[in-house]
């Protein structure tokens, strides 16, 4: 699904991957979220989580992928609005 959220959105390669990386920012942070209103887990931001578990488990605090998708957020967002001022007036392609 993030995948075609920027196929649809990006008008070149590297606006698709700051809107893949928008997409799966904001999925990453409200999977936490709703993890919190189902189930009650993490009660906090340092309980522990398991990112990987190939080749062996990482296991760190929740903050750690909350504060990564905090940046692919606000970096896409800083990159897609630095494109747009370069792409006004020109005619999109798909």
């Amino acid at each position: 699904m993030s995948a075609s959220v920027a196929l649809l959105t990006g008008a070149n390669l590297k606006q698709r991957i700051a809107y893949f990386f928008l997409a799966f920012g904001i999925w990453d942070i409200f999977y936490y979220v709703f993890l919190r209103l189902t189930i009650g887990w993490p009660q906090t931001l340092v309980d522990l989580d398991i990112f990987f578990l190939l080749p062996f488990p990482w296991v760190g605090p929740v903050f750690v992928p909350v504060a990564v998708s905090t940046f692919l957020i606000f970096g896409s967002l800083w990159f897609v609005s630095k494109e747009s001022v370069s792409y006004r007036g020109k005619k999109r392609r798909l």
